[in-house]
């Protein structure tokens, strides 16, 4: 995934009226304000009730979900045949603002304060999970 490709999508779904956090290595380097390396994919979290217009909206662009061992309701992969790859973290708000992530009794989540982050991405402000919270 590029950085092009990244904020290509992430103006996408702004357009579409879906709110993305980038998460994994493309947050971090949203959070560095630079590129530092070469990204196989993007990781993206998204809330539950906005995953009914993303697939679609990612669907129309090539992606088809990909298979993957870890996939489950709350984590799937889309990818397309240039094999750029899109890495669903699917969360649900609870009444404290934390995105619940998977089964409530498994107790992983995003923090409320996690979801606050800010970044650059080619000079372009994007949201990403929190410093402090990075992993």
């Amino acid at each position: 995934m590029t950085s092009r490709d990244v904020l290509a999508l992430y103006e996408q779904t702004n357009a579409a009226g879906i709110t993305i956090w980038i998460d994994g290595g493309w947050g971090v380097d949203a959070l560095l304000g630079k590129q530092t390396r070469a990204h196989k994919d993007l990781d993206i979290a998204i809330e539950r009730k906005d995953v009914p217009a993303f697939r679609p909206l990612l669907e129309r662009q090539g992606y088809t979900e990909t298979h993957v061992e870890y996939a489950r309701p709350w984590n799937f992969v889309l990818g397309d045949d240039q094999g750029r790859e899109v890495d669903v973290h699917v969360i649900v708000f609870d009444t404290q603002g934390n995105g619940l992530y998977g089964p409530v009794e498994q107790g992983v989540m995003y923090p409320t304060a996690s979801l606050t982050g800010t970044g650059m991405i080619d000079h372009h402000v994007v949201r990403c999970i929190s410093p402090e919270w990075v992993k």
